[in-house]
């Protein structure tokens, strides 16, 4: 995916996986994303199951946006 593919919206979601069964989870606010807290794989699937998934990016981070 490139950067001109997706277009982050407020509290929009990021995963980013940062070693086995560990994820960072950042938020988008105030035009930029902010760290929230690491989990687990069971976790974040449980946390983006109702998210609309957006794409990938090459770093291999993964966008979500909550469904409205």
């Amino acid at each position: 995916m490139s950067e001109n593919e997706y277009q982050p919206q407020e509290g929009d979601v990021s995963l980013l996986e940062v070693r086995t069964d560990r994820f960072y989870v950042y938020v988008y606010e105030g035009e930029m994303w902010r760290y929230q807290i690491t989990i687990s794989q069971e976790e974040a699937d449980r946390y983006v199951r109702s998210m609309q998934f957006m794409g990938k990016s090459q770093g291999q981070r993964e966008y979500y946006r909550p469904l409205r």
